[in-house]
């Protein structure tokens, strides 16, 4: 038997039993921290005034908007590699059609904010590299030879 086949029929025991895996709470509960903790620094970025700081708590909540997208990539990629328990046998239809719709409202921010992140700071001058979770250096998008109006725009579009 291979390694895949042994993690999938142990994450399917949990759900098979209506539990999410041990996996999937991980994926849940990390990016549910790294959310919230980028609304706060977002919120914080409007009130630093201009300089070395604001520039710092940017590439900070830039590098961790990658990691979520990183993430949840990884947990699209483990959904599919393990369905969810269905639990919402008692829920009225339109009840499981709103989860699922939320669901995957989650999921589309999950992949759009970071790239939208990312493009704004590919867009600003002097372009740096960004690191997914502070480790490996991820190139810009190549926004950074546009010109200053068409940079200015990928800021706006990106905003």
């Amino acid at each position: 038997m291979r390694l895949h086949d042994l993690i999938r029929r142990w994450a399917v025991s949990y759900t098979e039993h209506g539990k999410y895996s041990p996996v999937g709470v991980w994926f849940h509960w990390i990016m549910a921290g790294l959310v919230l903790f980028q609304l706060g620094s977002g919120w914080m970025m409007l009130r630093y005034p201009v300089g070395a700081s604001k520039l710092a708590t940017y590439e900070l909540h830039s590098e961790l908007g990658l990691t979520i997208l990183f993430l949840a990539i990884l947990r699209f990629g483990w959904r599919l590699f393990v369905p969810d328990p269905v639990n919402d046998a008692d829920a009225p239809g339109w009840q499981s059609t709103a989860a699922h719709i939320t669901q995957y409202l989650f999921y589309g921010l999950f992949a759009l904010l970071p790239l939208s992140g990312w493009a704004m700071w590919s867009a600003i001058q002097p372009v740096q590299p960004l690191r997914l979770a502070g480790l490996v250096a991820i190139p810009p998008m190549p926004f950074h030879t546009l010109s200053p109006a068409w940079q200015y725009q990928v800021l706006d579009w990106a905003e």
